[in-house]
């Protein structure tokens, strides 16, 4: 690359230039930075945080609590685009942006609605690695007052996909020996589409 000796000379240009370049390292650093605190030990806070509020008996208190806490810990772009599949690269811009608008709503409020109250041991077993910035953490839960569920191997056993932001990590799966919970949404809203031939926006309409 050749320099222009006369813009190198200039003192405004050159103040630019050094702006540039701190800029540049400051948000290049930041943004692989890591939370302060390992994926295990953060799903252990929420885990328990998200269990606490099945335990509460006010069922308006608990969706606010459950709706606060899904925005906090969910990667809701990630998901929405994950669990819409292909159909996310025909959809139009206005598609696009009309469905991101309603997705979130359609997941939290699965989990706002439920009513049953029941008491739970967590209880975090390991932490893997999956690439950079990818960890899989690896919970044992006993939920104590639903007998039926509680003895089901198949939900005994929990597998958190999270990632590392810069400051905080964010839920991208959650599987169980049963599967993966988008994957169960990916068909879930393949058939919608197919049965609705297609029509992107009837299907977000029916979500909401």
């Amino acid at each position: 690359m050749v320099f222009n000796n006369s813009l190198l000379k200039n003192e405004s240009y050159m103040k630019k230039i050094l702006i540039f370049c701190f800029v540049f390292m400051f948000f290049s650093a930041n943004a692989f930075a890591q939370p302060a605190i390992s994926a295990s030990k953060w799903i252990d806070v929420k885990g328990r945080e998200f269990l606490s509020i099945f335990a509460e008996e006010d069922l308006d208190q608990r969706a606010s609590r459950i709706e606060k806490m899904f925005y906090d810990v969910i990667d809701v772009n990630y998901i929405a685009k994950f669990v819409i599949g292909r159909f996310w690269r025909e959809m139009s811009e206005q598609e696009k942006e009309y469905y991101l608008e309603v997705f979130p709503n359609y997941a939290v409020n699965s989990y706002k609605n439920i009513p049953i109250v029941f008491n739970a041991s967590f209880k975090v077993l390991k932490e893997k690695k999956v690439k950079e910035h990818i960890y899989e953490v690896t919970v044992k839960i006993n939920i104590e007052d639903l007998e039926e569920l509680a003895e089901n191997e198949d939900f005994s056993t929990l597998y958190f996909k999270v990632k590392a932001y810069a400051d905080d990590y964010r839920i991208l799966d959650v599987k169980t020996e049963a599967g993966s919970l988008l994957l169960v949404y990916r068909t879930q809203f393949a058939e919608m589409l197919k049965e609705r031939g297609y029509d992107y926006i009837w299907f977000i309409d029916d979500l909401q």
